[in-house]
């Protein structure tokens, strides 16, 4: 083991191991898209996990460096986040953001790194420009979706490793470039809807099974089972927490409140009829309270 410094903390790693790995175990979040812990060799085409090093003149994808004793590393500089904000409206200028029609939403990679990021799911100032047609049906288990698939090669290189042999990989060139299938003289392995390595390994929702589904009948994302090698890849992203109904409703009682309290001002109300407005507010915060415990019961 060697020591390092990731955003003024020491930490401990492997010598050797991805830079981009030691600093995920240690709780420094670094966004990616394309990294596979199992994977041999680091892709680096999503072009997001750069981070500075001490002595080096410019930023650099941490997945492609190795751990060495003494390194000081940064995360978080105005160089580094303007690269990884820079990738990532590019990666939006190709992806259809239609969330609520994705059965990626709410475990889904951009989302996760937009949170990150603080930036919204608009391609700007870049313009959209989306593939035809907007599904491939052609695969005998699979349907892709080139305007969600970010690129990634997750599912090309889980695919050679689970399946003994390639069926995945890209094609085309440019803005075209898609993933596609090998069509051999032998066909098409028709238990990939049983392997589902490379739905499991996606972190949009590019591919599903038949039928526009992620799981099987009776399972969720949560619940079905994930490869053994595949689940801590999976990991490394953060997840987004679902608010309760009853914070969002708070949340916009108190909005109201503000609004309510600074027009009452700028009208000249008084004293009593300012305490009068806030025994309503918080008498809806009170009904509130009793409509979702009786829901619950």
């Amino acid at each position: 083991m060697v020591t390092i410094v990731v955003d003024r903390k020491r930490i401990e790693a492997e010598e050797g191991m991805p830079l981009l790995k030691a600093c995920l175990d240690n709780g420094h979040y670094v966004p990616n898209l394309c990294y596979l812990e199992s994977s041999e060799r680091a892709a680096a085409c999503c072009r997001l996990c750069f981070v500075e090093i001490e002595g080096q003149d410019q930023p650099v994808a941490s997945c492609c460096v190795p751990v060495r004793n003494g390194m000081t590393v940064r995360t978080d500089t105005p160089p580094v986040r303007q690269l990884q904000t820079t990738a990532f409206r590019l990666l939006l200028s190709v992806h259809d953001v239609d969330c609520k029609n994705c059965p990626a939403n709410r475990q889904c990679a951009l989302q996760n790194i937009a949170v990150f990021l603080k930036i919204g799911l608009k391609p700007k100032p870049f313009t959209r420009r989306l593939k035809e047609p907007a599904i491939d049906t052609v695969h005998p288990c699979l349907d892709y979706y080139p305007n969600r698939c970010v690129l990634c090669g997750r599912c090309v290189e889980v695919c050679r490793r689970e399946g003994k042999r390639s069926e995945l990989t890209f094609t085309k060139r440019g803005f075209n470039t898609v993933v596609g299938y090998f069509d051999r003289p032998g066909g098409v392995r028709q238990d990939g809807g049983q392997c589902r390595a490379c739905i499991e390994s996606c972190p949009v929702g590019a591919l599903t099974l038949k039928g526009g589904v992620l799981d099987r009948p009776g399972e969720t994302r949560k619940t079905r089972p994930h490869h053994g090698h595949l689940s801590r890849d999976l990991q490394l992203r953060p997840r987004l927490r679902p608010i309760p109904p009853e914070v969002k409703m708070k949340k916009v009682l108190i909005g109201f409140l503000i609004i309510a309290v600074s027009v009452a001002l700028l009208s000249g109300c008084g004293y009593n009829q300012l305490q009068q407005l806030e025994e309503n507010v918080f008498r809806g915060w009170g009904d509130v309270d009793s409509t979702l415990q009786s829901r619950a019961t």
